[in-house]
C-alpha cells in the first residue's frame, strides 16, 4: 500500500485488523494491533473495539 503511494489511515488499519480476526488469523490481527499501539496515532476507539482487550479472551497474550 505504501509502495503505491497510498497513505494508511486508522480506517484502513481497522479494516485490516478486523479482516484478520474474522478470517481466523487472530495472532496476526493482534500483532498488527500491538504494533500500531507502539507506532502512534493509528489506534482509536474503533481499533480498540476490534483488536483490543476484548479480543484478549481468544487466548492471545
Amino acid at each position: 500500500m505504501v509502495d503505491d503511494g497510498v497513505k494508511a489511515s486508522s480506517c484502513s488499519y481497522n479494516i485490516l485488523i478486523d479482516g484478520l480476526f474474522r478470517n481466523g488469523r487472530a495472532v496476526a490481527g493482534y500483532t498488527l494491533f500491538c504494533d500500531l499501539k507502539k507506532k502512534g496515532p493509528f489506534v482509536d476507539a474503533i481499533t480498540y473495539s476490534i483488536g483490543g482487550p476484548a479480543r484478549g479472551s481468544t487466548g492471545i497474550s
